[in-house]
């Protein structure tokens, strides 16, 4: 079976893989999600989980744009 993007995209991701990937702590994940900031995925009662898609919008949205001189 081949991987198509749309698999790749809507991925859902764990504490732990979203941390390691974008280089923070579960900890500051965690802050991000209670303080609204960070998009996620609540499945059942207690179990997290992060759309690979909404991420990449989200950190898209993270950028900051510096003035070129």
């Amino acid at each position: 079976m081949m991987t198509t993007l749309a698999d790749v995209s809507d991925k859902l991701m764990t504490d732990r893989e979203l941390a390691a990937e974008i280089g923070v702590c579960v900890r500051t994940l965690v802050r991000w999600r209670n303080d609204g900031r960070l998009p996620y995925v609540r499945m059942g009662g207690k179990l997290v989980r992060y759309k690979r898609s909404d991420v990449e919008v989200w950190l898209e949205q993270q950028k900051i744009q510096g003035v070129v001189r």
